[in-house]
């Protein structure tokens, strides 16, 4: 992957004009500037579109962010066209999905592409690293308390574990023993008990 190519992935900055944090609180940016949509459970709904983005039919969405199929989802479906672009969804009279075409920039689709092609990162680049650490800094969706939140904080949280611990390896592998240690002190933070990051951290500083 061209250098010019990682860049764009790893800073917003470089990307599309909207760009959504999930990790830690939720975020939405347009050109570098924050925005917030006018309700809370607007907020959620794309939240819950962005992680799944296949299609749903609306009374599961209306029953699982308002817990009925009343008319607030037709609202908010309005709402979200409004804020962030007209083909930013997909629907018609029975279903709703997120338009996979729109551009836009979230910070756990990145480090989940990264993870599926592992190959494809450059490890001599320290700022590749410090790049990919930054976009992990809490949890998913910290500000969130819906039921439907923990289920999929854990899900996920699990997945970066396995992505971050897998770093940790790989740079171990080619004796970058400062930066495994900068990762797996990282990963420690979420999982304390990693037994994992803890064996790797032995090795790191008895070689390094």
């Amino acid at each position: 992957m061209e250098q010019e190519q990682v860049t764009n992935l790893l800073s917003p900055k470089t990307t599309t004009a909207l760009r959504i944090y999930l990790l830690g609180n939720f975020q939405i940016e347009r050109d570098t500037t924050p925005t917030r949509l006018p309700r809370r459970k607007v907020e959620a709904l794309l939240a819950y579109l962005l992680l799944h983005p296949e299609q749903h039919s609306r009374d599961t969405l209306a029953t699982l962010i308002w817990g009925d199929t009343s008319d607030s989802l037709r609202t908010a479906l309005v709402t979200l066209r409004q804020h962030l672009g007209e083909t930013l969804l997909l629907s018609d009279r029975t279903h709703v999905q997120l338009n996979q075409d729109f551009p836009i920039w979230v910070d756990l689709h990145v480090l989940l592409d990264w993870a599926k092609h592992p190959d494809k990162m450059d490890l001599s680049d320290p700022e590749f690293c410090t790049s990919l650490l930054a976009l992990w800094q809490a949890e998913l969706l910290t500000d969130f308390y819906e039921d439907w939140i923990g289920v999929e904080r854990e899900h996920y949280r699990a997945q970066l574990l396995k992505f971050f611990l897998n770093l940790t390896q790989m740079l171990r592998a080619q004796s970058e023993y400062k930066r495994a240690i900068e990762v797996a002190n990282h990963l420690l933070r979420f999982d304390p008990a990693n037994e994992a990051a803890h064996q790797h951290l032995m090795f790191c500083y008895v070689a390094s």
